[in-house]
């Protein structure tokens, strides 16, 4: 039987969620709920699920709890390789989602062969993917082992390499699949390094030497304009090729700085993304909650161009189109709202790095 990892199920149901809009659970074997897009489900046992598994054939659920921990929808199991894997249910009235369950299975499947596909590959693929992977994780590797790859792929351990992230979106449209990874890896082919992988589900690494950067930028630009809505890319800071673990993170933190339309992101332009990507999502709710929950939409837009213009009310006004004092009433709400004014210098820094870290300040 094949073992389905939880982030490669959660992929899954993500993936599907997006297709029908539908919550979508994952089901292993022994009916547990492996992944979800209810958080709350994952973990518990589906017994609607586990029955799908044993009779390999659909279970409808009519209504919620007619089986131990199941909702009202449908359940199919997933076969792959010959075997029944796992089941994957669709939460919803019957009728409603019963149309979606053969698109569900074989999103299913894709998603498995396009991990199958990365995660088998040449020896040689599979030598790079695991030196590679190794060094952006800090693991140690045979020494032995480590300077014959040297050797072989002419790296100079006194050189400077960069760890570059060219992430997927999760939320991508299944279909755009067997279009985005062969423009990936032939663009990854062009920067003339052989020095790239993919780490399941969402991630190509690439070690590109420093000087080579500026002529690889064209490439990577290009391929960005082209999958721009599903790809983001993270370049890492210079490092030594033994410390490309730190590179990867520095790329990590560009890639997350990127907002809807960004594109490309280079450690080197970071400056408080380094604090807000730094800080646990909860911390950052609940800096958000403290901060600018209460304000709208419109509110934090007008301190988004407020802030833009150097707190200049007459720059500000300008933009905005706004009379000075209808601008001022404006702040002062801000402030009654909030508890925060942002015409105070050490006030509206704490706005301003709550907007930033809300994304609504790139």
């Amino acid at each position: 039987m094949d073992t389905i990892r939880q982030k490669t199920a959660q992929q899954i149901v993500d993936t599907a969620k997006s297709v029908c809009g539908f919550d979508i659970n994952f089901i292993g074997e022994d009916g547990i709920v492996l992944a979800s897009t209810d958080p709350e489900r994952i973990g518990a046992f589906h017994e609607a699920g586990r029955q799908a598994i044993l009779a390999g054939t659909s279970i409808e659920v009519a209504e919620d709890n007619l089986f131990y921990g199941a909702k009202k929808g449908v359940n199919l199991p997933i076969f792959y390789h010959g075997s029944i894997i796992a089941a994957i249910g669709i939460t919803g009235e019957v009728e409603a989602v019963r149309k979606y369950g053969a698109l569900a299975c074989r999103i299913t499947d894709m998603l498995l062969r396009e991990r199958d596909l990365y995660v088998q590959g040449s020896q040689r693929q599979n030598t790079i993917h695991y030196i590679m992977e190794n060094l952006v994780k800090g693991n140690s590797i045979t020494p032995a082992w480590l300077d014959h790859f040297f050797e072989e792929y002419g790296i100079d351990r006194t050189g400077l390499y960069r760890t570059l992230i060219l992430g997927l979106n999760p939320q991508y449209h299944p279909g755009r699949l067997p279009l985005a990874h062969p423009r990936i890896t032939h663009a990854l082919e062009q920067t003339g390094s052989p020095l790239y992988t993919f780490l399941y589900p969402e991630e190509y690494i690439l070690f590109l030497r420093d000087q080579a950067l500026s002529q690889a930028l064209p490439i990577l630009e290009r391929l960005g304009r082209e999958l721009g809505d599903i790809l983001h890319i993270g370049i890492g800071s210079p490092r030594s090729i033994l410390q490309q673990s730190l590179s990867y993170q520095d790329a990590e933190a560009a890639a997350e700085s990127l907002g809807p339309d960004g594109i490309i992101a280079f450690y080197e332009d970071l400056d408080l993304e380094l604090i807000t990507a730094s800080v646990p999502a909860d911390a950052r709710e609940r800096f958000l909650a403290k901060t600018i929950a209460p304000l709208s939409q419109e509110d934090r837009a007008l301190l988004a161009v407020y802030f833009d213009e150097d707190r200049s009310l007459v720059r500000t006004c300008r933009r905005l189109f706004l009379h000075k004092n209808t601008l001022q009433y404006r702040l002062g709400r801000i402030h009654r709202l909030c508890g925060y004014d942002p015409r105070s210098f050490k006030e509206g820094a704490v706005l301003y790095l709550a907007l930033r870290a809300a994304g609504t300040i790139l």
